[in-house]
């Protein structure tokens, strides 16, 4: 009978720790979240990266030849390029 009250106390106490660790995991982030977002706000750099469209069926004027090639992978070219 005492070992059923003392593993009932144990796994009391368990529940009731983890539901204080779940509160102060909730404080914390209240507390912190704002914080992060504020700072990455301020010290933002602007201006690293700089997205663009290109619309192949047209070609700058005076340019010569065929549109440009787009690739990200130079080993895989499917238009051959004169160099």
């Amino acid at each position: 009978m005492l070992g059923l009250l003392l593993r009932l106390a144990f796994f009391a106490v368990a529940l009731v720790g983890l539901v204080l660790l779940f509160f102060y995991a909730a404080v914390v982030a209240v507390i912190f979240i704002p914080v992060v977002l504020i700072l990455l706000f301020l010290l933002r750099k602007n201006g690293v990266i700089k997205w663009t469209t290109v619309d192949l069926r047209t070609r700058p004027a005076g340019s010569p030849g065929r549109p440009p090639v787009i690739d990200h992978d130079p080993n895989d070219v499917t238009v051959p390029r004169k160099d």
